[in-house]
């Protein structure tokens, strides 16, 4: 049963206070879970994590918490790549490295490990969450072709537990690069638009692993 009804009450219009509450309380349930049923505490992240992804996500306010409660539970889940090394991301957009040799020259000047690509502008629609037996509803703002924070975390999971994972492919324009294997790029043609499928092709020619 969810705890949302537990959460909300009467209360449809949370405001950001009470939504740091509730992210936090959210994450305790996931982490008490974890410890004892980590696939019920996926399927808890699965369903309700929704209503707090711009706190949970990477850059957000509650990110490391919800990272270390996922590497918790995959590690649980799969202990032969039980891990708990946190990379660090620069977040770019793709109009800052729309060819190879601008990726190259700005991977060259950040200390990251890891480069998180995205769209410079992703559309926001608005969805209402149904909450209790009342039916009351909320609106959350969702991002159209938008990864959640799970599909984030699970990728820096995979960089951080096998050395040879270079690449995560989130979706078709948000992609995660090692910065180690950007310098690989190096001897390509700097002008080289197609900058997702050429670092693929490279990982391939390398027997480089990507993640997806």
């Amino acid at each position: 049963m969810s705890f949302w009804p537990k959460l909300f009450g009467k209360n449809n219009n949370p405001d950001q206070r009470e939504l740091l509450h509730r992210t936090q309380e959210f994450l305790q349930q996931v982490e008490q879970l974890a410890t004892h049923d980590p696939k019920s505490a996926i399927n808890l992240i699965k369903r309700e994590s929704k209503h707090f992804q711009h706190l949970i996500r990477i850059g957000g306010t509650h990110h490391e918490e919800f990272r270390k409660a996922v590497f918790s539970i995959k590690s649980r889940l799969d202990p032969s790549k039980a891990t708990s090394t946190s990379l660090s991301v620069a977040i770019i957009s793709w109009d800052k490295v729309d060819n190879i040799g601008k990726l190259v020259r700005f991977a060259q000047g950040v200390k990251e490990d890891l480069l998180y690509i995205k769209p410079l502008f992703i559309p926001e629609r608005k969805e209402t969450v149904k909450i209790g037996t009342n039916g009351i509803g909320f609106g959350v703002s969702i991002l159209k072709g938008d990864v959640d924070a799970l599909s984030e975390v699970e990728a820096l999971y995979a960089f951080s537990s096998d050395p040879n994972v270079v690449m995560a492919l989130l979706t078709e324009e948000m992609i995660m690069v090692r910065n180690s294997f950007i310098h690989m790029a190096q001897g390509l043609d700097s002008d080289i638009e197609d900058v997702g499928p050429e670092l693929l092709d490279l990982a391939n020619a390398k027997g480089l692993k990507v993640w997806c």
